[in-house]
């Protein structure tokens, strides 16, 4: 009987696996087709010069365009935690 079911499981992990296998490349190949069309890469071209153009365009607009508080808080990793904790106690 567990044999069977052994298997049984065996055959299906299989059977499903080339099954999946068959669909992802179906996928992969679909996918290719899209990402390659001229429709597609046009609207990619433009939504790539859209953002282009929201962006500042140097270094001096980059810092104007950043608030200040941001680059107060700003923490690089690596480097201690700041000990503006304070840690007080229940007065009993």
């Amino acid at each position: 009987m567990m044999f069977r079911i052994g298997l049984g499981f065996i055959l299906g992990y299989v059977a499903g696996s080339k099954a999946g296998r068959e669909r992802y490349e179906q996928i992969a190949r679909l996918s290719s087709k899209a990402i390659d069309h001229p429709a597609v890469q046009g609207a990619a071209g433009a939504l790539q010069a859209k953002v282009s153009s929201l962006l500042p365009k140097n270094r001096k607009q980059q810092d104007a365009a950043v608030p200040s508080y941001v680059e107060d808080e700003v923490i690089i990793v690596g480097t201690p935690a700041p000990s503006t904790l304070e840690v007080t106690t229940p007065h009993s």
